[in-house]
């Protein structure tokens, strides 16, 4: 079966990763589209410029199969596309990645806490903006497929789903009505590991980036609460430019503890050194967020403490996983390291969760090769 891979990135890590495994497997035997740019230059590799090519090579019965690697509200028309063009033959994946379905107004309102309201409804705005674009750039006929009804009718011409969380499907789809797979854009082989005799593991990390989901303030008032010695790491490189700056600012005036900021991105090298040092990892996200960084930690011996509203913390758990509750934290010794056993369990469990033959067994069932 030949298959054809929709990105609406232009080109970032995940998407070069699936395009590692796909000609991994199945060399210059798949096609790529990328929806949101032309520009987009990969060697030796079936690369589509246009939708009208996409819907060509369908209905020449070239390809059997479309998956959305990220699958958005205003990508919706062109499924349906898919499915007329091919009479419902050709196949519809999706491989889930998050913000896809998670930063949808009717999702939005659970996901910021109280301190955080004024980011909501900036990004309800920015949402109506993003979505006046894509109507003007004819990406969608229409301004309502992120209404929560049509967009549940949509998605009903998925016929495969797969994610790296199982509970992402449960929550979009109850009735289990497309079919799942486990799939992950990592293998361990993508984890680096240091020699315990590098590590000296004395830090706290705050969050992955700049994000106002990742609600920063909440855990920084539990830190302060409980006077943690530690150094706190803030990681915003990247993110909401005004929460970055607002996040700076509260921390020089509203707190009194140790922290750094990494404000720069730093080269991979050096990046993995300073995970390494972290003892502990606070992520105060209500939705699935940051799993790499998740992933990386859970292989590193480092106590991670999840919001139990989140997708990736109920998942872990019921996986065997190690994984702390930030809403659990009742007094100060409710913070603490993994212990030595803990930690081995952690990293045993990702590595069969990774296992790079398992993982490459796993692509295969998305090509539909096994």
């Amino acid at each position: 079966m030949v298959t054809a891979h929709v990105f609406f990135d232009k080109g970032g890590f995940f998407s070069k990763k699936a395009i590692e495994f796909v000609e991994k497997i199945s060399p210059k035997t798949h096609f790529y589209y990328f929806q949101s740019s032309s520009e987009i230059k990969y060697l030796n590799i079936n690369l589509i410029k246009d939708k009208g090519t996409l819907l060509n090579l369908i209905k020449e019965n070239k390809i059997q199969k479309v998956i959305f690697h990220s699958l958005h509200y205003f990508q919706h028309d062109l499924m349906k596309e898919i499915k007329v063009t091919s009479q419902n033959k050709v196949k519809i994946a999706w491989v889930f990645w998050s913000l896809e379905f998670y930063q949808l107004p009717f999702n939005l309102s659970i996901l910021y806490s109280k301190g955080n309201r004024k980011y909501l409804f900036r990004k309800y705005l920015s949402f109506f903006y993003e979505n006046l674009l894509h109507l003007i750039k004819k990406n969608t006929d229409t301004p309502f497929n992120f209404l929560k009804s049509l967009y549940y009718r949509n998605i009903k011409n998925v016929d495969e789903f797969y994610s790296f969380i199982e509970n992402d499907f449960d929550k979009i789809f109850p009735d289990k009505t497309p079919s799942y797979s486990y799939l992950p854009y990592l293998d361990y082989n993508d984890i680096i590991n240091i020699s315990e005799k590098e590590i000296i593991k004395d830090k706290i990390m705050i969050g992955h980036s700049g994000s106002p989901l990742l609600n920063h303030l909440e855990t920084c008032k539990i830190i302060e609460k409980y006077s943690l010695k530690e150094e706190c790491l803030f990681s915003l490189s990247y993110g909401n430019k005004k929460y970055i700056k607002e996040i700076k600012q509260k921390l020089k005036t509203d707190f009194n503890f140790n922290y750094t900021i990494l404000d720069q991105r730093l080269p991979l090298e050096t990046y993995n050194k300073v995970l390494n040092s972290v003892s502990i990892f606070f992520l105060n996200a209500y939705c699935q967020q940051g799993l790499g960084n998740i992933v990386y930690f859970l292989n590193n011996n480092t106590a991670i403490y999840l919001s139990e509203k989140s997708s990736t913390f109920n998942f872990l758990k019921e996986k065997g996983f190690y994984i702390f509750s930030i809403e659990q934290i009742r007094k100060k010794e409710d913070i603490r390291e993994l212990t030595k056993e803990e930690g081995k369990q952690n990293a045993s469990l990702i590595r069969k969760k990774l296992d790079p033959n398992h993982v490459l067994d796993q692509w295969k069932i998305l090509l539909s090769i096994k």
